[in-house]
């Protein structure tokens, strides 16, 4: 642990330095799924907002929820 507080920042700066992008990216592509998610179950079209959310992001997301619900045709009790 001493050898772990005495490295000097360039050696800590390189560990974390590419956790970070990794974990931007990460949580970008999540709340983009969370957006694509949302705009489905509000009747969007599913393969038209999973692309959008995972390269909008935040975006997507905010206009996922702020956007009218489409109205989805209901399914009949029949199967085939």
């Amino acid at each position: 642990m001493e050898n772990f507080l005495n490295a000097s920042l360039t050696e800590t700066t390189a560990i974390v330095w590419p956790l970070v992008p990794v974990l931007m990216l990460w949580s970008h592509c999540l709340i983009g799924l969370v957006a694509a998610r949302v705009a489905y179950r509000r009747g969007g079209d599913l393969g038209m907002w999973l692309p959008w959310g995972l390269l909008g992001g935040t975006l997507a997301l905010v206009t996922a929820l702020a956007g009218p619900a489409a109205s989805r045709p209901k399914r009949s009790g029949v199967t085939h």
